[in-house]
């Protein structure tokens, strides 16, 4: 009877520490991130084109299970916070912009589609017409990715990540200006409008993980998702096994 419960004692001691070691291959990430994306400037049929691009601050939280010492799974979420954008349409003067609006393969739509349905830009002097719009732009997306790492020791890992990323980002537009011959002045009849994206693209970066202790991590990392125009984040983060 004793050997018996010194059997299933050790069993059970055994148990318990194999269970704990793998739970210390699960881990939580907390860390804040710089995204970037959009932003383009050029010209089409006549019409110069020029918009800021998205760039804030925000948080990423990763939840991950180290397989062994060079692999990894993890999946993630970040948040992309409101950030203000500008962007504008110009051409030689008003009526020049009308015009190339109307030629644009979208046509009425065009216009509609930024708020101006049922407007018409006047004006043919020489100086430069620019309408001008405010949007307020804000997102978020889900991450799954494999993670390699390719020298790992005692207190650094490097690694690199491929995986895919689901986003969606919505931007609200309002504020619409007419500059033209130097006089700027709200569009009359214009109206705010909203657009939504949504797509899912391959994520790839890279990074390292430092050692703290035997159950804290610091990471720093760039990843890119190859959206159109990709969308940038790069960050420093803690990550907590358990």
């Amino acid at each position: 009877m004793k050997t018996q419960l010194k059997v299933i004692a050790l069993s059970v001691l055994v148990a318990t520490s194999v269970h704990a070691k793998e739970s210390e291959d699960m881990y939580f990430g907390l860390g804040a991130v710089q995204t970037k994306f959009g932003g383009a400037e050029g010209s089409v049929r006549g019409i110069t084109y020029n918009e800021e691009a998205y760039k804030k601050n925000n948080y990423k939280v990763t939840f991950g299970k180290r397989l062994n010492k060079n692999f990894a799974v993890e999946g993630s979420y970040t948040n992309y916070s409101s950030d203000e954008m500008t962007s504008s349409l110009s051409a030689a003067n008003g009526a020049a912009l009308e015009a190339a609006m109307a030629a644009l393969p979208e046509g009425a739509a065009k216009k509609s589609l930024i708020g101006l349905a049922g407007t018409t830009l006047t004006g043919t002097g020489t100086t430069n017409a620019k309408i001008t719009s405010s949007a307020t732009v804000s997102g978020r997306s889900l991450g799954l990715s494999g993670l390699y790492y390719f020298a790992p020791s005692d207190s650094f890992e490097p690694f690199v990540k491929l995986g895919v990323s689901a986003w969606n980002m919505k931007a609200e537009s309002s504020a619409f200006q007419y500059d033209n011959a130097g006089i700027l002045t709200p569009i009359t009849g214009a109206t705010g409008y909203s657009d939504k994206g949504s797509d899912t693209n391959v994520v790839y970066g890279v990074g390292v993980d430092g050692k703290i202790n035997d159950t804290i991590k610091y990471r720093v990392a760039f990843e890119r998702i190859r959206a159109d125009g990709n969308i940038d984040n790069i960050g420093i983060g803690m990550l907590y096994s358990f």
